[in-house]
C-alpha cells in the first residue's frame, strides 16, 4: 500500500507556470504549421544600459511591501533583462505549445520528449543558439549555454543574458515564464546573509519550554498548541513516509541512524537518503538534521526532542545549501528533489 507523504521545510518559489494569454497571438494563414509563435503586439529590445541592482532591489521591495507576490512574470522586459546581467546570469525559461493554455493542470500528463512538446522545445534551442551566433567571433554550442535541460519538466535552464535572444523569448506566446534564476536582492529589507538557519544554537533549553514525557524525552510546549498530544492517540505516523527536502542531513546523528528504531518508535520504518544538490545526502548544516528529527525523530529514552511522527519512515532529500534559496543551483535542486520524492513508488503526495 502506497503511504502518505508531508513536504516539510520547503520554499517554493521557482518556476511559475504562469503564461499570456492566447489573445495575443497574431492570427496568421499558416498559423497551424508555425512551431513558435510571436505575441500580438511585440516589445522592442531594451535600451541602454541596465538598471541598477538597486533600482532592481527596489522595485522588488515595493512589490512586496504592498503586500503582492513578486513574480518575474509581471516586471517588463528592461528588469528581467538587468536581473541576468548580475549574479551567475542563469536564466529559466518555462515552455509550451501555442495550443496549450493551461499547463498546471496538465504538467503530471506532459511528455516533453514527443509531439509539439518536443518540437517547441527544439526550435526555442535553433532559435537561441541561431541568435547567439550571428554576431559570435567563435561558435557557440548548446552545452557552452546549457546549465540542465529538464528530463521531465517544460524547462530549459541556460547561462543566457544576451539583450536580442532575451526579447526574443519574451516575445513568444511558447514562452511561459523567463526567471532570473540567480538573481538575489543584496540591498533594503531583503538582504540575507548565506548558511542562513544552518548554525546550531549553544544556548541551553529554558526547562519553562519543554515537559518531560515517557519514556524520558521532550516535549516542546508548543506541540500543545496544536493538540500533538492528543493527536497521539489515534496515530502516531505507522504506516507513513514523511518528505524533508532541505540543507542535507548529519551523517552522525544516531537519532536518524542507530537509534531510528528505538524506544515507541520500535515499529517497522525506514531511512531514505538521496541528493539533488552537492555530491552527497550529507552536510554540515544543521537545519536538515533538526526538520528531520522534528518530523520523524524517535520517541525513547535518549533525553532529545520526539518527532511529531515518531513512528513514520523519512525520505529526506538534500536540495538547497541553506534556507534562503538564493542561488540558481539552489532552486534547481529543491525542483529536482520534489520530482525525485513525486516519482518514488511507494509515496503519494
Amino acid at each position: 500500500m502506497k503511504s502518505k507523504i508531508i513536504l516539510l521545510a520547503m520554499l517554493i518559489i521557482v518556476f511559475n507556470a504562469c503564461q499570456r494569454s492566447d489573445d495575443e497571438v497574431i492570427p496568421s494563414a499558416n498559423e497551424q504549421e508555425q512551431v513558435l509563435k510571436q505575441i500580438q503586439n511585440p516589445v522592442s529590445a531594451p535600451i541602454g544600459k541596465p538598471l541598477s541592482r538597486k533600482e532592481i532591489d527596489d522595485a522588488i521591495e515595493r512589490t512586496m511591501k504592498s503586500g503582492k507576490s513578486f513574480n518575474w512574470t509581471e516586471v517588463d522586459l528592461k528588469m528581467l533583462w538587468s536581473a541576468l546581467q548580475y549574479d551567475d546570469q542563469v536564466l529559466a525559461i518555462g515552455y509550451r505549445p501555442s495550443t496549450v493554455v493551461d499547463v498546471d493542470q496538465i504538467i503530471d500528463k506532459v511528455n516533453i520528449k514527443t509531439g509539439e512538446w518536443k518540437a517547441v522545445h527544439d526550435a526555442l534551442i535553433d532559435l537561441i543558439l541561431t541568435e547567439l551566433n550571428l554576431n559570435a567571433t567563435q561558435p557557440i554550442k548548446l552545452n557552452d549555454i546549457l546549465i540542465e535541460d529538464d528530463a521531465v519538466l517544460p524547462i530549459i535552464t541556460l547561462k543566457l543574458n544576451d539583450r536580442k535572444v532575451i526579447t526574443s523569448l519574451y516575445n513568444l506566446i511558447n514562452v511561459r515564464y523567463l526567471e532570473p534564476l540567480g538573481y538575489w536582492p543584496v540591498s533594503g529589507a531583503f538582504k540575507i546573509q548565506s548558511s542562513s538557519g544552518c548554525s546550531a544554537s549553544s544556548q541551553a533549553l529554558n526547562t519553562a519550554d519543554y515537559t518531560t514525557i515517557p519514556p524520558g524525552c521532550l516535549l516542546p510546549w508548543n506541540y500543545n498548541n496544536v493538540t500533538i498530544p492528543a493527536a497521539w492517540t489515534t496515530a502516531q505516523g505507522a504506516g507513513i513516509k514523511i518528505g524533508v527536502i532541505d540543507a542535507g542531513i548529519s551523517a552522525s546523528q544516531s537519532l536518524l541512524g542507530g537509534l531510528f528504531q528505538n524506544g515507541y518508535s520500535n515499529v517497522s520504518r525506514t531511512v531514505a537518503l538521496d541528493y539533488t544538490y552537492g555530491t552527497s545526502a550529507y552536510a554540515t548544516c544543521t537545519h536538515g538534521t533538526s526538520m528531520s528529527g522534528l518530523a520523524v525523530g524517535p520517541r525513547n529514552d535518549q533525553n532529545a526532542v520526539t518527532g511529531v511522527a515518531y513512528q513514520s519512515s523519512l525520505f529526506f532529500v538534500h536540495g538547497c545549501d541553506d534556507v534562503v534559496l538564493d542561488q540558481s543551483a539552489e532552486k534547481t535542486g529543491v525542483k529536482n528533489a520534489l520530482i525525485k520524492l513525486g516519482d518514488d513508488a511507494d509515496t503519494r503526495i
